[in-house]
């Protein structure tokens, strides 16, 4: 690596001292939404090592802030406590957040597509040299120009994320929620998984954040395309009333959905639904007739509320083990579609009925309620 064309320091002397670094990003080792390490690409062709609580990608043009430290087995590197990306503004994200912004006074959407189409990648250097060009080709008035001059340079890295989002039509709102939530690595982790918005942000479901990934290029048989609508169906049935679904009926539900090309794609999503599970972000529960899919959360409470069916059961007499109780309550409520999202009169009706038959008719439905 050539440290020495760059300035940049080397085991044998100190480092300069420097607290940014700009560049673009020429070799990752290792890259995640808490933590990434690599190597930038300098201008004048210097490498670097960096490393910090931040998320990029490779080939992304950022200028990092930080300061140099030795590691006893890395060396020296850079350690990134800002970021700043390098984007290009695109000009449809531009004038989208332009008439979105309300910190942006007197520019709506007729003056906001006015400078994007005239000024478009070069609105952040004409801004700052050129504003008396802005105000008269958009017609803004003194004042406008000054407060967009002032509110741009005051959060220019958010503006320029911004403008980037901007162009898969997100709102002020939507765009300030993901800045806040995942800082200005937000451009790294969409890129890597735009699903993570339906996971971690209210208000993106799987149909919104869908038309982004797309918008991305993102392949439509990707893994994570295709755990994003398995979680969502079962989110789907849950909003119903439902607190589980059959599998089969499950990976047709997100065959539908996620309108697959491949040959494969049942095996694909079956593929995808077996590895939710085994990462224990669904629950699979096996009876005797069917394979049944949960949300872990709502399964917990099921299994308690059978729980709760076999204590009450246990002190009867000539009842069954404990383990046994459990089981024939969690199958009643399987037969029933009785469930945690079930109303309750109903859920006790047809549970008591039931239980007269599991108890082979040493107790009534009377007797019985009396346990709950």
């Amino acid at each position: 690596m050539r440290y020495e064309k760059a300035g940049f320091p080397t085991d044998n002397r100190q480092p300069i001292t420097d607290n940014q670094i700009s560049g673009k990003i020429s070799q990752m080792f290792y890259s995640s939404p808490d933590f990434s390490s690599g190597v930038i690409k300098t201008k004048d062709h210097g490498t670097a090592k960096f490393a910090g609580k931040l998320m990029v990608n490779l080939n992304d043009r950022v200028t990092f802030g930080g300061s140099w430290k030795k590691h006893d087995k890395y060396g020296w590197q850079f350690q990134v406590n800002t970021l700043q990306h390098d984007l290009n503004l695109d000009a449809k994200g531009l004038a989208h957040y332009l008439k979105t912004n309300p910190a942006f006074k007197g520019i709506g959407p007729v003056k906001a597509e006015r400078i994007a189409t005239n000024f478009g990648e070069d609105f952040d250097r004409a801004l700052q040299e050129e504003p008396e060009e802005i105000r008269r080709m958009a017609g803004l008035s003194k004042q406008d120009i000054e407060t967009l001059q002032c509110e741009w340079q005051k959060r220019k890295e958010f503006n320029v994320l911004s403008s980037w989002l901007g162009k898969y039509e997100l709102t002020h709102n939507q765009i300030t929620r993901l800045i806040d939530k995942f800082g200005y690595s937000v451009k790294a982790i969409l890129q890597s998984d735009p699903y993570i918005l339906c996971r971690e942000i209210d208000g993106f479901g799987f149909a919104r954040t869908d038309q982004i990934a797309r918008k991305m290029g993102i392949a439509k048989n990707l893994q994570g395309r295709i755990q994003a609508a398995l979680l969502h169906v079962v989110a789907q049935r849950i909003d119903e009333g439902h607190c589980w679904a059959e599998e089969q009926e499950l990976v047709q539900m997100a065959s539908e959905l996620l309108a697959l090309d491949d040959l494969d794609f049942r095996e694909r999503i079956e593929e995808q639904t077996d590895k939710l599970i085994a990462d224990k972000r669904l629950i699979g529960h096996n009876t005797a007739e069917r394979m049944l899919v949960a949300d872990p959360l709502l399964y917990q409470r099921e299994m308690d509320l059978a729980k709760i069916f076999a204590d009450s059961l246990a002190n009867l007499p000539e009842i069954a083990s404990e383990d046994e109780l459990t089981n024939s309550c969690y199958a009643i409520l399987i037969k029933f579609d009785v469930s945690a999202c079930s109303k309750p009169k109903q859920a006790r009706g047809k549970f008591l009925s039931q239980t007269c038959q599991v108890q082979h008719n040493k107790c009534s439905p009377v007797a019985l309620a009396t346990h709950f």
